[in-house]
Parts: structure tokens; sequence; C-alpha cells
């Protein structure tokens, strides 16, 4: 199949994308033809992938703005954050983990805390171990670099590490979601960071 007919098999597999329908919309986006995911084990060509899922969300967006605005995004964030950690982007990395939160936070209407539950959480309360975490390799290393920070800080309170969990991160402020996740993607990229 050549790449006009590739495209616009895409294109029109989004476009026939039910909106409503959750499973569907990650189905689409966790498709390994149209999107590559990440290697758990190691590193393997993290900026190809990570240029092949802002190429193709922004081909999405263009095409069909009002749909991909409705549609939750948290996967491909998700993603695109992880490989963005692996070549070092901290800042797109920051971002796209913030976008993904941000996605699961509306997705989840159910329960407001129901977004605790998804692997972009996972990552920020260093839960690495969690099955449902496909990104265990990098959140083992925010993990044990915030282990080596004497008491850190996450808005206003404090951030307690204990056999691989964070215990007191359910009393941050942002965990509500009000308060938006950019603080604490800050912090944990801080962690990385610093030496």
């Amino acid at each position: 199949m050549n790449d006009q007919a590739f495209q616009q098999e895409f294109l029109e597999l989004f476009e026939q994308l039910d909106e409503n329908d959750s499973d569907a919309q990650e189905a689409f986006f966790s498709n390994g033809r149209f999107f590559p995911g990440n290697v758990p084990e190691g590193k393997h060509l993290p900026y190809d992938r990570f240029e092949l899922y802002e190429t193709r969300l922004k081909l999405l967006v263009e095409k069909f703005p009002e749909k991909f605005r409705r549609c939750h995004k948290g996967t491909p964030y998700y993603f695109l954050a992880w490989t963005a950690f692996d070549f070092r982007d901290y800042e797109r990395a920051v971002f796209y983990m913030d976008a993904a939160i941000s996605e699961d936070i509306k997705a989840s209407t159910s329960s407001p805390t129901g977004w605790h539950k998804t692997p972009a959480a996972k990552f920020m309360f260093l839960r690495k171990d969690d099955p449902n975490q496909a990104a265990q390799r990098v959140t083992a290393a925010a993990q044990l670099r915030v282990r080596t920070e004497d008491e850190p800080r996450v808005a206003g309170k404090v951030l307690g590490v204990d056999e691989g969990k964070a215990e007191q991160v359910a009393e941050a402020d942002f965990c509500s979601g009000a308060a938006g996740m950019g603080g604490s993607a800050a912090f944990i990229i801080g962690c990385l960071l610093a030496q």
C-alpha cells in the first residue's frame, strides 16, 4: 500500500470513529498500524516514534478539528510523553504527560477519581509496579530520583515514597484535577534532572 492510500485509510477510520465510544477511540489510538507505541524494556527509535505520533495527530486535527477535540486522546499523549522522556526532551514530556492526564480527567465522568487508575496517573503517582503502568522503566527512574531527595514537596504537601509507592500523593492538591497537572509533572522532571 502506498503512502497516499495508507493516509486515506487512516483518515477514513478516524472519520468513522464513534465520538461516544471510548473503547473504539482507545482501539484506534492503540492500533499498531498507525501508532507505534513504545518499547517497555529499553529505548528503540524514540524520536522516530515521537515524530510519527505527532505527525499523525496533527493530520487528524487539521482534517477533523472538532472531532479531534471531542475524542479521548490520553493514550497517544501518554506515548508522546514516554518517547519524549526516552530522548530526553523533558519539556515536551511534561507537556504531553499533562495533556494525557487532562484527557483522562475529562473522560472520568462517572467518578471524580477514576482517572487515578490510568497509566498517566500511575506515572505521576510513581507506581512503577502497577500492571496498568506501561512506562515502568521511566517511572522507576523517576521514582529512584525522588527517593534520593529529602522530603520533596508537591503543591505544598509532602510526597512520601515507601516501598515503591507514593503514599501521600493522594493528599496533594493536584489529585483533584482542579489545579492542573503541570506543577506535579514539572516536579517529577525536576527530580529526574537534579544531580
